[in-house]
């Protein structure tokens, strides 16, 4: 059994340079935690905005504190006094290693680490994922995710959670490396030419950020964490330009089916761009049967849809008379945007009135009845007083409709009224 092993969490100002904006350590020896250290890194690059945003970490707060090398001369010694631990503990080792290498800085040749995140998959395959806020909250462990330093304490609760456990530990540690990672002059093994699709793959990894992903995953938790990468939308948007931009759009949406949450959005975002109406039909009706979030419908609303009404409305009756739950979603997600008006919402009652199991499909449809009794209430009056919804969805479309802000006093009274 390990005696001694050192918990580490890093955060990254950006996902293009190898840097460290901060970093925390929690040492554990003998089951009892015996070292905590946070430190705050002057990284010396440029912050991605969306960093500051997840991790609040920003350029002003670290603009005067010490640079990587003379952080790393006070806690290398810890760094290698045990078996090193992390939640994703690739990504931080990978994440390390690359400062270092940024810096020339020469370390061990091989470091030993254990993936909490790993050993929670396999012990835990029940739980709906397995990100560290999640786990943490399993063992009741009061997390202030993203802080560096209780991220590190939390990995390091978890490990202690496993041993009490009496979990196999020694057989979850892995070696690192490190002379690999950080020889900026090794030579590379030639390798195999890649397909189009492993370039795309390996692109979306490149844009990856973890911490992003954990957010993602534990956002939704109906997709097998393996198939997120972790890939901001604004970062699929721009990658989608350039996928138009070099003519490479309609190669990528023959790659159906994709593996990766990521990938489907891209897809979506693509087909989105999609201007003539009959292609846009094609592209969707391919596309559809591989949908498995609603994120994903809401991406997909192509510039063709636009002013085309009419011509939509056979597609939507066919789309949500589907058997498939993403499809319909899809149609109540294009109802929503282009025919909540008192021309349109009289083809939609009775689909707007039927009961779904999937609760995301009821909260749309609410969705869809709430803009309809602020536009058009007269249309959809008697939908609410026949009581033809369930009381929830009812109830729902209700509150939605008077979080509108220009609503009269009047309206809202009424809109209160008819609350079940």
């Amino acid at each position: 059994m390990i005696n001694r092993f050192v918990a580490f969490d890093i955060e990254m100002p950006s996902q293009h340079k190898p840097r460290i904006s901060a970093i925390g350590i929690t040492a554990v020896e003998n089951g009892v935690i015996t070292e905590k250290a946070y430190y705050l890194v002057n990284p010396e690059v440029k912050f991605d905005p969306y960093v500051i945003e997840l991790i609040g970490i920003t350029p002003e707060m670290v603009a005067n504190e010490p640079t990587f090398p003379e952080i790393w001369e006070k806690i290398k010694d810890v760094m290698s006094s045990g078996v090193l631990v992390a939640h994703g503990a690739p990504g931080d080792m990978k994440a390390l290693c690359g400062c270092l290498k940024s810096y020339g800085i020469e370390w061990k040749e091989k470091a030993q680490y254990i993936c909490t995140c790993r050993v929670g998959l396999e012990k835990y395959p029940e739980y709906e994922h397995h990100s560290l806020d999640y786990m943490c909250q399993k063992i009741g462990f009061p997390l202030m995710h993203h802080y560096a330093l209780s991220d590190s304490e939390g990995c390091a609760r978890l490990m202690l959670d496993y041993i009490d456990k009496e979990v196999d530990i020694d057989s979850y540690i892995q070696e690192f490396d490190v002379i690999r990672c950080c020889n900026a002059n090794k030579k590379r093994k030639p390798q195999k030419k890649r397909t189009y699709r492993e370039k795309v793959t390996g692109h979306l990894f490149r844009m990856q950020n973890k911490k992003l992903r954990e957010v993602f995953v534990g956002a939704h938790p109906h997709l097998e964490p393996d198939r997120v990468i972790g890939v901001k939308e604004g970062a699929l948007r721009q990658y989608a330009e350039k996928l138009l931009e070099t003519n490479r759009a309609s190669d990528y949406i023959k790659l159906l089916p994709h593996y990766y949450y990521e990938e489907n959005n891209l897809h979506a975002i693509l087909v989105s761009k999609t201007k003539k109406l009959g292609t846009a039909f094609e592209r969707i009706d391919e596309f559809l049967p591989y949908v498995t979030d609603t994120a994903t419908c809401r991406l997909l609303v192509p510039y063709a849809f636009k002013k085309r009404q009419k011509e939509l409305l056979p597609k939507i009756n066919l789309w949500l008379s589907s058997s498939e739950p993403y499809t319909k979603f899809f149609a109540l997600e294009i109802i929503e945007r282009f025919f909540v008006s008192e021309e349109y919402i009289k083809h939609w009652k009775q689909a707007l009135c039927e009961e779904s199991e999937e609760t995301y499909l009821s909260r749309k449809k609410a969705s869809v009845l709430s803009r309809a009794l602020i536009s058009c209430p007269e249309r959809i009056a008697d939908i609410f007083k026949e009581n033809r919804l369930n009381a929830e969805t009812h109830n729902k479309a209700i509150e939605l409709a008077l979080r509108n802000e220009s609503l009269s006093q009047e309206k809202r009274e009424l809109l209160s009224s008819m609350t079940r």
